[in-house]
Parts: structure tokens; sequence; C-alpha cells
């Protein structure tokens, strides 16, 4: 038999609890977050657009892309690499990896956050911020649609 609990009781007893938030981008995220600071996040773009470019001191980051697409761009060195990804694929970030993720309208990504050791965890990434922005939609959209599965 399944039982239901309470939001309540999920963060008392187990140190999970919830936040909804509209970004700045104008993305709604969908939270379920843990005492620990791991979090399942469902993220869906209602616009074109670019994320805060950031890195995590100690965490590490699934994505995976449920609707649409999604461009990875990643500091290596001071150039910027990029990347196309498509439905189903699986991307796994290390800490340290500066990143920032653009979505286009419609597109529906899930990301798994773990390894957290701090609350500041989350850092900015000024230089990849300015490098980012300067792409548009139609920039990448012209990039490979890579897949990337389990595994594979």
């Amino acid at each position: 038999m399944v039982s239901n609990f309470s939001v309540e009781t999920a963060q008392k007893i187990y140190g999970v609890s919830y936040s909804h938030q509209i970004m700045e981008n104008g993305e709604i995220r969908f939270r379920l977050i843990s005492s620990d600071g791991s979090s399942f996040i469902r993220t869906v773009a209602f616009k074109d657009g670019w994320q805060s470019a950031h890195y995590h001191k100690s965490g590490k980051e699934i994505y995976i892309v449920q609707e649409g697409w999604m461009v990875m761009a990643t500091l290596v060195g001071k150039s910027m690499a990029k990347k196309r990804y498509g439905l189903g694929s699986i991307i796994l970030l290390e800490s340290h990896t500066h990143h920032n993720i653009y979505l286009p309208a419609n597109a529906v990504i899930l990301t798994v956050k773990y390894g957290m050791t701090s609350s500041d965890d989350w850092k900015p990434s000024a230089k990849l911020q300015d490098l980012s922005r300067k792409l548009s939609k139609q920039d990448l959209e012209i990039l490979p649609l890579e897949t990337v599965l389990p595994g594979g």
C-alpha cells in the first residue's frame, strides 16, 4: 500500500523541502532539495535565453534534456567551448567546471545536483558570462546536435 505524507513531514523527518522560482531570465524552476545539499530541478524555459555562468566548488551536476535542446558553454583555459545537446542527452558536469546553459523557448531540462559540501558552493564566472552572452540563438542553432546517452 502507498501512503502519502505532508510537505511538513518530508521537511521535519526526512530533511526534504521544495522551492519553486521564476528566474530573472523567465525560466521556471521546480526544486526538490535535501538537507545534505543535493537537489532535483525541473527547469522549463518560456523564452530563449542564457542562465548565469557559474561553477561549483564541490558540487557536481547531471543534466538531462527532457524536451527540446540545450547548449552548454564551458570555459577551457581562457576560451569558451560549446555543445548543443538534443532530446534524451545526459551530461555529467564535474565540480570547478565553469559553465553556462542556453535554453530555447519550450525546452525542459532536469538537473540533479550532488556532492555539495557547503551552502556557498555556487560561484559566478564573469569571464564565461561575457563570452557566452555574445552568442545569439542563431549562432547556437547551427551547432551540431549531439545526443549523449548513458554508456555512450
